[in-house]
């Protein structure tokens, strides 16, 4: 299996990271989804998001696989072609939950004779701006912490190459 192998991840720093998304992903989504319901149920506001404020699942199933790519990118070390692969699907999946979030954002408000139609057709592309950058740190940090992993697990001869960290 090569770099995919168990040996060389840590399991807590893999917990760590899961529990930070599941946190940011799942439960944050989730208690806004609750207060947007209390809301729309209370004050009559927000009617055309009644239908996405009680819809638990699809938070639920995007944050999940958020959450289980959080455990394989902090799980394997940096450098590692396992952690790279985990950490671009990562931003892939990133990428989806906040575009998903996006559009169930784009609402109209009726607020009793006025009317405010809002584009976030803008936010939609600082969020692929952002996911975008995140997969680059991901590749630079294979490229750069590449040959100190392979120096860690001895799988170069150490002394034919510099004791650059690089």
């Amino acid at each position: 299996m090569g770099e995919f192998e168990r040996k060389y991840g840590s399991f807590r720093a893999g917990i760590s990271g899961a529990l930070s998304y599941a946190l940011t992903a799942i439960i944050v989504p989730i208690l806004l989804a609750i207060a947007l319901n209390y809301i729309i149920e209370n004050y009559n506001i927000l009617t055309e998001f009644s239908s996405y404020a009680k819809d638990f699942g699809s938070i639920i199933v995007i944050g999940g696989v958020l959450t289980c790519m959080a455990f394989f990118n902090n799980y394997y070390p940096k450098g590692s072609y396992s952690r790279t692969v985990a950490g671009l699907l990562l931003s892939g999946s990133l990428f989806l939950f906040l575009w998903q979030i996006s559009s169930l954002i784009h609402i109209m408000f009726d607020l009793t004779s006025i009317f405010a139609d809002v584009d976030y057709s803008f936010f939609v592309f600082l969020i692929g701006l952002f996911c975008g950058m995140k997969a680059i740190y991901v590749l630079g940090e294979l490229l750069f912490y590449r040959r100190r992993w392979k120096k860690e697990k001895n799988l170069i001869d150490s002394s034919a190459h510099t004791d650059c960290d690089l």
